[in-house]
């Protein structure tokens, strides 16, 4: 199936001269926020004719997956069906899988009725993100919402059901998750960390992290060791399990993922990608690997590897590579839009800590700040808000679940 791009004519008052130019034709692989707030900034370009492919029904913020995850009314409010909050003028096909995007932008799909389709634009951007190691904190099969619910539901049923969860990883979302339940349920849980320190961002932000912890006396913090065990559902009931270093977690009902996280890019061949499956873009955000004269492929958020897994970065991605979009429907050069300093710059660490508590890595560490900022709604009315959506959440999404066990 082609796409071709359609002709119209421009005016320009000041010669009034009438010139034809030809519409570019942008597709966008993917549409998490990168994606969403892509189409924003191109919708009213008239030099510009956008498609989406797509496989989710929603738009969804993984930052408040931990909310969501114990919290009925938080999942349901934090999915937003796309007919909602997509801008006119964009075409969205949903897709069952993009199986590839190879050099030169020509892209091949799947539909649901089982058809093989291939597009090609005069410009493609690969928004396709990340994917989590675990089954729960990210919906790496990009399911519709209904569906996503029932999985958050599920989730919510086992932990209810459950006397000791065990979650690995003491990165934002394991710590976050755990707290969750602890505070909610008030059922023990041990968080497993490879490493001497919560969080990986300093010493004085882990005496923070593991003050606020500490504060929820149903958490055990198990650092320096690792655990080789898949997730578990409590599908027979509790067992032990052992850890690396021989000591023994009694009793385990539940063991959730919070771990490890890798970009969404199995589509493109291997050769083309950096050595951890990256797409490398360049000070343009332009995929160089992927790009030739007849079509410039772009990158942006966390399947690039300037994203540094922040949805903050692919936001900001989202508006630069939208300024050389432009310059490439107008017929002028590309321009730098994403500096190299930008990729070791310090980026804050903001977490909650149950219901009560919080931390924050900037200006300094402290738990003020954090609780403060993140504590009441997960900050996702926030992002929400970063992409051009206004809403809010209800009280019931801001409070305990009344179906959680205390």
């Amino acid at each position: 199936v082609a796409l071709h791009p359609r002709i119209f004519r421009r005016q320009f008052s000041s010669t009034h001269t009438s010139i034809m130019v030809a519409q570019k034709h942008v597709i966008i692989v993917g549409m998490g926020p990168a994606g969403h707030n892509l189409c924003r900034a191109l919708a009213s370009d008239r030099n510009i004719k956008v498609t989406v492919l797509e496989r989710k029904d929603h738009l969804d913020f993984c930052v408040g997956t931990p909310r969501a995850a114990v919290n009925k009314a938080f999942a349901d409010e934090s999915c937003l069906m796309h007919n909602t909050t997509l801008p006119q003028g964009i075409n969205l096909i949903k897709v069952k899988e993009v199986t590839q995007v190879a050099k030169g932008g020509l892209i091949t799909y799947t539909t649901f009725e089982g058809q093989t389709v291939s597009v090609q634009g005069d410009a493609v951007v690969v928004a396709t993100g990340s994917r989590y190691n675990g089954s729960f904190m990210k919906n790496n099969n990009g399911v519709d919402k209904a569906a996503w619910l029932q999985v958050m539901d599920k989730f919510k049923t086992t932990v209810a059901a459950s006397q000791h969860v065990v979650c690995i990883g003491g990165g934002a979302t394991g710590v976050e998750l755990a707290a969750e339940i602890a505070n909610d349920f008030g059922i023990k849980v041990t968080l497993v960390h490879r490493s001497d320190e919560l969080l990986m961002g300093g010493p004085k932000l882990h005496k923070v992290t593991m003050d606020a912890v500490k504060r929820l006396p149903s958490i055990e913090v198990v650092l320096n060791d690792a655990i080789d065990h898949a997730e578990y559902m409590n599908e027979q009931g509790a067992k032990d399990i052992t850890l690396k270093s021989g000591k023994v977690l009694k009793a385990v009902n539940m063991v959730v993922l919070c771990a490890g996280t890798t970009p969404n890019s199995k589509f493109i061949d291997p050769a083309l990608l950096d050595p951890r499956g990256f797409i490398e873009a360049d000070e343009r955000l332009v995929a160089t690997s992927l790009t030739t004269n007849q079509c410039t492929v772009f990158a942006i958020g966390d399947v690039s590897n300037r994203g540094r897994g922040r949805i903050i970065y692919a936001i900001d991605h989202a508006a630069a590579v939208a300024k050389n979009i432009k310059l490439l429907g107008a017929g002028k050069p590309l321009q730098i839009v994403w500096a190299t300093k930008k990729d070791t710059e310090s980026l804050p660490c903001l977490i909650s800590v149950g219901r009560k508590d919080g931390a924050l890595s900037l200006p300094f560490p402290n738990n003020m700040l954090g609780k403060a900022l993140k504590v009441k709604d997960m900050a996702v009315p926030y992002i929400m808000n970063k992409c051009g959506i206004k809403a809010k959440l209800s009280q019931a999404a801001m409070t305990v679940d009344p179906s959680c066990k205390k």
